[in-house]
């Protein structure tokens, strides 16, 4: 890219006033009457009324092809070539005289190069960055070196040096960051509607540290690029009053809060949300760009603006989320989502985590429709955990192609289906009624009355989703609600639980199932050991649970983890699958029933 800049000579004198007007622009000097003709500096309306009229002008050269950019008068023409900017000039500086404004050609740079100086900022464009330029980096490296070479200075002083490095904020990575600590400062130390700018401010160690920051070339002098090439995700977080939750592509995190945290202005919450939220998916998201949804808009505002002066906790928080960012090389924006759409995140956070949203490995998913092929789309989803680009989820979701899966019409589908455990019923009479074809994950359960519907459906041979060759402690399930994180904790992310809550589980599996000790069967207490933690969330580990039918099935199908099955359905085209098949489906046995009594 090639530019070069045009600066206009008086510019607000090119605008004529309507006489009829004029009489509101009088003023007297030597006792004579005034009346200005033209539009004149100082008018607090002059920047908008130049604006709107230069921006005819604007319009008018852009329709011709010419690239330029506009801040009152000064304009920068750009080309993609050294001659496409010369011409871009030609017809610039053809308008503008055709219609008598007068360019300043002293002050102006007609001939292109790839290095120019636009709004203070030394624009490259061979490299792709914007630095400051000279003169701004002696200004604030001088009014800084004043303020640390007293240990008080005037008041005036400090808000000159705000000033100079808010004259920055475009071309210094992370300007308005370094520059919260000592509005912060300022704003403890001085009244800010006192009108005395003599008031001593005494300087701090902080505050040292930080104006030293500004003298070291380092932090400015790599400029900012015009572009970013990086790949880009996003993280949905949010709070309340209970905990906190997030989620990014399939995995999800949740935690709550400690006695003291639940104290905190939710402002606060929403934000250590966010921290934890990054902490826990670093590994995946470091050196992209990431986006992070929540639905609280003064958290939004402290991220995207670096801080702010109305919370000094906060904009500590939104310090350390920013910093831990840049130093893992993420670069951190903020978007506001609508709470009714935030569902996720909220269900995290307050801790309704529904146990019956279960989720394939992926790797098994791929090996089921490397055999039975793609399908189209994943009737029981949510965003986070759905297998194929399009889904249906149980709540709305603004990318679900619909809600309700069971509400939709079924025929001429080629859908995957994982239902929950109660509703394979309902699902298998669904599919039975459409006229689809349908991959149906269940487990491989003779025993239940659904089952019987199942042979009637079958348009193929089923497959195991369990690899006989795999270890016993490969488990192809995963809940899509992991714990990963506790509070006052490093982050965790395997979500086994606690060791009290698995002993529970185990009992509940010798009293209810017909097992043994666990000692005695060790094969059982592993496949128990990859349970994933769900339900309503505690700080502390459960010691109990409530077993009901719901419970059973829960655990009953985890238990029996090598008889899930993926059953390609269609009703109007079943074929009879030969029973040596069925008895070759599964080489684990039955899991054992506790006997009745009497």
């Amino acid at each position: 890219m090639w530019a070069a800049t045009v600066d206009l000579r008086d510019a607000y004198l090119h605008i004529l006033v309507h006489k009829d007007h004029r009489r509101f622009l009088t003023f007297r000097y030597a006792e004579q009457d005034y009346q200005f003709r033209a539009l004149p500096f100082g008018l607090s309306t002059a920047p908008r009324v130049f604006t709107r009229i230069a921006g005819a002008v604007v319009s008018y050269l852009r329709r011709r092809g010419v690239t330029l950019y506009v801040y009152l008068d000064d304009w920068l023409v750009v080309g993609s070539s050294q001659s496409e900017a010369a011409d871009n000039v030609h017809k610039t500086l053809h308008t503008l005289r055709e219609l008598g404004w007068i360019v300043n050609e002293k002050k102006s740079r007609l001939s292109p190069t790839q290095t120019t100086q636009f709004l203070g900022a030394i624009l490259d464009f061979s490299a792709g960055v914007a630095r400051p330029s000279e003169e701004r980096i002696t200004a604030v490296r001088t009014t800084t070196q004043q303020i640390l070479s007293h240990q008080e200075s005037p008041k005036m002083m400090w808000l000159r040096a705000l000033g100079l490095m808010a004259s920055l904020v475009d071309v210094v990575r992370l300007c308005r960051l370094h520059m919260r600590p000592l509005q912060l400062h300022l704003l403890k130390s001085a009244d800010p509607t006192d009108p005395d700018m003599t008031t001593p401010i005494h300087r701090s160690e902080e505050t040292t540290q930080h104006l030293r920051w500004w003298l070291d070339p380092d932090n400015w002098s790599q400029g900012v690029p015009f572009t970013i090439e990086l790949p880009m995700t996003s993280v949905t977080t949010d709070a309340s009053l209970t905990g906190w939750g997030a989620h990014w592509s399939n995995r999800t995190a949740w935690g709550t809060w400690s006695p003291t945290e639940r104290s905190f202005h939710i402002n606060i919450l929403e934000m250590i949300a966010v921290k934890r939220a990054l902490e826990t998916f670093n590994e995946h998201i470091q050196g992209t760009i990431t986006t992070v949804f929540t639905d609280n808009t003064t958290v939004v505002a402290y991220i995207n603006r670096q801080g702010g002066t109305h919370s000094e906790k906060l904009c500590r928080l939104a310090w350390e989320v920013i910093t831990a960012a840049e130093d893992s090389g993420t670069i951190l924006r903020a978007s506001h989502i609508a709470g009714k759409l935030n569902v996720m995140a909220d269900a995290l956070s307050r801790g309704h985590l529904d146990p019956n949203e279960w989720t394939l490995e992926q790797e098994t998913c791929n090996r089921i429709f490397a055999i039975f092929g793609k399908p189209m789309i994943d009737l029981f989803a949510t965003y986070t955990n759905s297998k194929l680009q399009t889904f249906c989820s149980r709540r709305f979701h603004p990318q679900a192609y619909h809600t309700d899966a069971m509400s939709l019409p079924w025929d001429h589908l080629e859908a995957y289906v994982f239902p929950p455990l109660c509703m394979v019923g309902q699902v298998l009479r669904k599919i039975r009624n459409s006229k689809g074809r349908f991959i149906l994950i269940a487990p491989f359960w003779p025993r239940r009355p659904w089952f019987a519907e199942i042979p009637q459906l079958l348009m193929d041979v089923p497959a195991s989703l369990m690899d006989p060759t795999e270890p016993l402690d490969y488990d192809p399930m995963e809940d899509s609600f992991s714990r990963s994180y506790e509070p006052e904790e490093a982050p965790i992310t395997g979500g086994a639980l606690p060791q009290e809550l698995m002993a529970r589980a185990a009992d509940i599996f010798r009293r209810h199932l017909g097992f043994e000790e666990p000692e005695t069967q060790p094969q059982k207490a592993g496949r128990v050991s990859k349970l994933t933690a769900t339900g309503e969330m505690s700080s502390k580990p459960k010691t109990t649970m409530p077993v009901d039918a719901t419970c059973y099935d829960r655990f009953e199908a985890i238990a029996d983890k090598n008889r899930w099955t993926a059953f390609p359905a269609r009703a109007d085209r079943a074929v009879r699958v030969p029973d040596e098949a069925w008895r070759a489906l599964f080489k684990c046995p039955t899991i054992p029933r506790r006997p009745k009594k009497g």
